[in-house]
Order: C-alpha cells, then sequence, then structure tokens
C-alpha cells in the first residue's frame, strides 16, 4: 500500500495536468504560493477526507530577509477523535514539501526562503514518509473500534525552508486547541534511509558509499552522517 501511494504522487509520466504536465504531483515545494504544492495539498485533503477523518488545514505566510511576503502552502491535519482522552493525542507527521532544483541562490536558504538543491519529484524525501503517514491514517480510520486517545495525522508545509509549517502548528497549538497534550510524535522522513549505517543520505563517499551509492550497512559510531556537512 506504501509503495502504490509512493508510485501515485511521484508518477512521472506525462500527462495533462495544467500545474505541471505530469500524472503525480512533481514541483511541490512550498512558497511564493506554487500552484503544484496547492494542486497536492487539494489531493492530499481529498485522500483524508476519504477516509472518513476530519481535516483541518492551517494556512501561514513567512517574511524572509529581504522584506518579501511568502504565502507558504497548506498544513493538512487529519484526525481520529479518542473516546476517552479526547485531549490527549498521538501525532504522525511528515513533510510533504521538496526542495526545488538546483539554482543561484548564495544566501542561506533558511533565512531567504529559497533553496539552492533539490529532489525535483522527492519520492526520497519526502513521499516515502507522507505514504507511510496516509496508509497508517487509512488503516486506523478503518479499525472496527475507538481508540481513547486522538489520533493526528499532519502533513507539514515548508520544511525544506526551516520547518516552518511544524513550527507554525507547535507555535499556535495552544491558541487553537487549549487543553491539548501531545502525548507521542512520531516524525517519518527519508523513511527508509540506512541510519545509522554509515552510509545514510546522500551516500557519497565521505559516506561509505565508495561513489556507487552502496552505503555501509554498518552502524556509524561518528553519529548521523550529515553531522559533519
Amino acid at each position: 500500500v506504501v509503495y502504490e501511494r509512493l508510485y501515485e504522487i511521484t508518477d512521472p509520466a506525462n500527462a495533462l495536468d495544467p500545474v505541471d504536465g505530469k500524472a503525480g504531483y512533481w514541483d511541490r515545494w512550498a512558497g511564493q504560493g506554487n500552484p503544484a504544492y496547492e494542486d497536492a495539498a487539494q489531493y492530499l485533503i481529498s485522500e483524508l477526507s476519504s477516509f472518513g477523518l476530519e481535516v483541518m488545514t492551517h494556512r501561514f505566510e513567512f517574511t524572509d530577509i529581504f522584506g518579501i511576503q511568502n504565502p507558504e502552502a497548506y498544513n493538512i491535519c487529519a484526525y481520529k477523535w479518542g473516546s476517552v482522552f479526547t485531549n490527549e493525542w498521538l501525532v504522525f507527521g511528515a513533510h510533504f514539501d521538496i526542495a526545488p532544483p538546483a539554482n543561484l541562490v548564495l544566501v542561506d536558504p533558511h533565512d531567504s526562503g529559497s533553496r539552492t538543491y533539490g529532489t525535483r519529484y522527492g519520492a526520497y524525501d519526502n513521499t516515502a514518509g507522507t505514504s507511510m503517514v496516509l496508509a497508517t491514517a487509512e488503516a486506523m480510520a478503518d479499525m472496527p473500534y475507538d481508540t481513547r486517545r486522538t489520533m493526528v495525522f499532519c502533513l507539514w508545509s515548508g520544511e525544506e525552508g526551516g520547518k516552518r509549517g511544524s513550527d507554525y502548528w507547535t507555535n499556535t497549538l495552544d491558541d487553537n486547541h487549549p487543553g491539548v497534550t501531545v502525548t507521542n510524535y512520531i516524525n517519518l522522513d527519508m523513511a527508509g534511509v540506512n541510519w545509522p549505517g554509515g552510509g545514510g543520505a546522500p551516500c557519497g563517499d565521505e559516506h561509505g558509499g565508495n561513489g556507487n551509492c552502496d552505503p555501509d550497512p554498518q552502524p556509524d559510531t561518528g553519529g548521523y552522517p550529515k553531522d559533519s556537512e
């Protein structure tokens, strides 16, 4: 189920889609009111709603160091309300945005609102995590019994620019949902990466990949491979 969803979202086949001309949702990086991300967000809203979950969306804006207002795309959260401890939430989260293709911006992208590299259609980062959240949401919604605590399934916007979507959600949680306690949070990002193996992501020579993207499966005692980058 997860792989089927992953392929659906990242399907590279040419199509008559007016947004990006692909069957999947390719250019879905958040910011500048990107229509491809808006289109993908609507897809997620439709899918989560079809599971019978209550869906809430959150919009926010980001003003970069140049004073440019950057209208970010949706955060999307779906809720299976608890039958006993409604205000105790177990949250599953993943970011749905991807980094845009390489550009010539030299300013720190976390400050400028731009990115300097990207995965294009983002099967790895982070459609894998997004697909797992969707699969979990569908499975939990189909359960023939209630859960005592509330189950929340969130897909964040603006992670590649600096965790903006999830930061916005957590910073406004008390205002929007007074009395709620998040008891557990499971984050799914780049699901399937070989961490804490020596390869991790990316898997170049400095990570044990020997230039062929075949990372060393042994644990890396030096910590997460990207710490030195």
